[in-house]
């Protein structure tokens, strides 16, 4: 891909995301993952999936089973889960 493509592509999808939140408070995601017995990193994840009401795909089984309310695996998501 050229350097311009990806570019436009960059801006287009930075277009899509204004009005949505891009940041979790840090206390929150904080609590969860002690909560969770996640990392903060994949607590992230599973805060902003939960705000969206989105599912998460991963393949990180220790998410599966903590967030078994959002997460689903990339097979299962495939198969319509």
């Amino acid at each position: 891909m050229k350097v311009e493509d990806a570019a436009a592509v960059w801006q287009k999808a930075i277009g899509i995301m204004r009005g949505f939140p891009q940041e979790s408070d840090t206390l929150d995601v904080l609590r969860e993952s002690v909560r969770l017995n996640l990392t903060t990193y994949d607590c992230e994840y599973v805060l902003l999936a939960r705000r969206r009401s989105l599912k998460l795909v991963t393949a990180d089984k220790k998410v599966l089973a903590a967030a078994d309310d959002i997460a689903v695996g990339i097979e299962d998501f495939a198969d319509g889960k």
